[in-house]
């Protein structure tokens, strides 16, 4: 298991002491459980500020995993035998497409890494896999200003200019299981759903929630330049 020095995920989860985080656990889901550890509701402050910082740590995992050269052709070599795609197209623009034409949700692209061993999952269908990373949680923000010339291509493919929004992150219900959550936010906001190379529309979850004054449990630390 990489350290905290070399593991965005755990450097990021790191800013909050009194939080235990699990390394064997999806990030998305060690992500919605400390919102709740730290009671705080959709819009807040402190969650928006965390989701930020959440989504910079996803982008350093995805860069420091498959670098940020979007013209690599063995970027783009690693990213198809990472969804099963081997031997790879030896021309970058047939790598590219490969990609591009493969269900997979981003954040798991990035996350799988840290589990030697472990394959990415794959999706049959478009709608199945926008349907998953709904219900997990498990988006990759398109406005993340850590994220390389390779992410921000696949991004670009998935949220083209007209249809790409930002989103303040995870809507989750109270007593609901980790595994599951929908994304929303404000009228003016919608999810950025990690569908798969091809999907454009992200899934807005419209759901509010009345903000009441909370305490969180922890501190966070400063956060690292």
């Amino acid at each position: 298991m990489a350290s905290e020095s070399t593991n965005p995920m755990a450097a990021f989860f790191a800013l909050y002491p009194s939080f235990n985080y699990n390394p064997r656990t999806h990030p998305a889901a060690e992500f919605r459980r400390l919102c709740r550890y730290m009671d705080w509701e959709m819009d807040d402050n402190e969650q928006k500020s965390a989701w930020f910082e959440f989504q910079n740590a996803v982008a350093r995992l995805f860069n420091g995993v498959y670098g940020t050269d979007a013209t690599s052709l063995q970027a783009w070599q690693h990213l198809c035998r990472r969804v099963r795609i081997d031997p790879p197209p030896d021309v970058l623009e047939e790598a590219r497409e490969a990609v591009f034409n493969t269900h997979v949700n981003l954040m798991d692209l990035a996350e799988v890494e840290l589990h030697p061993g472990r394959e990415v999952r794959l999706w049959p269908t478009e709608a199945r896999l926008a349907k998953y990373t709904r219900d997990t949680g498990r988006i990759v923000s398109s406005s993340s200003p850590m994220a390389g010339g390779l992410l921000k291509a696949l991004l670009r493919y998935i949220f083209p200019s007209s249809k790409k929004r930002l989103t303040t992150g995870p809507v989750w219900e109270k007593g609901a299981s980790p595994d599951r959550a929908t994304d929303g936010g404000s009228r003016e906001e919608e999810s950025a759903i990690q569908a798969n190379a091809g999907a454009s529309d992200g899934i807005a979850g419209g759901q509010t929630k009345k903000k009441k004054k909370t305490k969180g449990k922890g501190k966070k630390r400063k956060a690292a330049a």
